[in-house]
């Protein structure tokens, strides 16, 4: 025997070299090489058995066996003794060459032809078509041959792999199959079409499966806006009802509140709504300069609540104002702050107008006053200067926009004092 690992021999006991006597009968067939072969490149050979020819030359009987085109079976047993091996049958004809080998060896062939051979042409993969994320489901898995049977004397080693790579998916470890089939649990999370392939790469063998993830129930809100507003404006911003991965949950039908951290008068926030397929696009206006948030909650599972923070900026400048003390020493050098606001009372900090500072009496020599001064950006919309009074001892200073006369201020009347010494 030769290529014993052949399914022919399959639970046979066969090894390479084996031998089953008094089965050559007188008419013995040969392996040509140089003759055209079948159309068939699966031909192989089962048997080199030793003889001697009419001419008393050795020479070898082969069986062998292919697959034609068609997928039909061909098996040629290389001598017309073959059949004594199968049977003890009683009369004058019994050779008592019974071998159970051969027996064995015949039914796996004759079985080829009924269902099949037990060699693997594919992998076939089965999956629900809709599934929950996060919810494990079954992947069955079947070896099958040519005429789709599973083969039961698969050995190969399968590794699962998908097309959704979230945080949260459990695919099996790679694994071996019992009697060609298996039933294997896979989770996912990522919600549309999703693939869970198969693959024996050993014996280039794979398949895929596709589904469908739904999103779980919505246990979270997500509100989310690519708007920096600037205070009293109004700016768009999304609300997405979100399942424990992140999906999108169509099915949520809740009702969302809207609160924000900015309770300032003149603050907007969007009524009471409904999502549609679990998104929403919303209005608001807040007014307080700075990082407010706004929150969505479920207006009945308190729960189910989700946050944004908003970068909001100061509205242009509607006021400025002086910030001086109420007494200062004669001819010393003292500081004053002047500081642009919106309307809403936020720090102007885009404020980049020109000031110029007067004073409520004439200007000595000797008193010292800023020089007109740009702000900018660096300002951010506050600024302090140096200013010395001498006389009179009580008296004011003003500062105004050199472009803009409504942005002015004067400051309240400043004591202008003398130092005693030793004081």
């Amino acid at each position: 025997m030769i290529n014993s690992s052949h399914w022919v021999y399959a639970g046979t006991g066969f090894q390479d070299g084996d031998v089953v006597p008094g089965i050559v009968g007188y008419e013995a067939d040969t392996f040509w090489p140089n003759f055209p072969p079948p159309n068939s490149a699966n031909q192989t050979l089962l048997s080199r058995s030793p003889f001697t020819d009419t001419r008393g030359v050795t020479t070898y009987l082969n069986s062998s066996i292919y697959q034609a085109p068609s997928g039909a079976w061909v098996f040629g047993a290389g001598t017309m003794s073959w059949s004594w091996a199968l049977d003890d049958v009683p009369g004058p004809l019994r050779h008592f060459r019974v071998d159970s080998r051969i027996q064995q060896a015949t039914a796996n062939i004759l079985n080829a032809s009924l269902t099949g051979a037990p060699v693997v042409k594919v992998l076939v993969g089965e999956a629900p078509a809709t599934v929950t994320a996060g919810q494990a489901f079954t992947v069955a898995v079947t070896a099958e041959n040519d005429q789709g049977n599973p083969v039961a004397q698969y050995g190969g080693t399968v590794h699962f792999s998908s097309s959704d790579s979230s945080a949260g998916v459990v695919l099996p470890a790679d694994a071996t199959l019992t009697n060609g089939q298996g039933s294997f649990s896979v989770t996912l999370v990522g919600a549309g079409s999703q693939t869970v392939t198969v693959a024996d790469a050993a014996n280039s063998l794979s398949t895929t499966v596709t589904v469908i993830v739904r999103a779980a129930s919505a246990t979270r809100l997500a509100l989310a806006t690519t708007a920096v507003p600037t205070a009293g404006q109004a700016f768009s911003f999304s609300v997405t009802a979100q399942d424990p991965f992140g999906n999108t949950d169509p099915a949520y039908a809740g009702r969302v509140r809207f609160t924000s951290s900015d309770t300032s008068a003149g603050v907007v926030l969007p009524a009471d709504a409904t999502l549609t397929n679990g998104q929403g696009t919303f209005s608001a206006t807040l007014v307080r300069a700075g990082s407010p948030t706004i929150t969505g909650t479920d207006t009945v599972t308190a729960s189910l609540t989700g946050s944004m923070t908003i970068t909001v900026r100061a509205a242009s400048a509607t006021s400025i104002s002086l910030g001086v003390p109420a007494e200062v020493i004669k001819g010393t050098a003292f500081t004053v702050t002047v500081t642009l606001k919106d309307q809403f009372g936020n720090v102007a900090t885009g404020y980049t107008g020109t000031v110029h500072f007067g004073a409520s009496a004439p200007i000595s020599p000797l008193e010292v006053l800023p020089p007109d001064y740009t702000f900018t950006s660096n300002d951010a919309g506050s600024r302090a200067f140096s200013v010395t009074l001498w006389a009179p001892s009580r008296q004011s200073i003003s500062v105004m926009d050199t472009a803009n006369s409504s942005l002015t201020d004067t400051s309240p009347t400043i004591t202008v004092g003398v130092r005693l010494p030793g004081l």
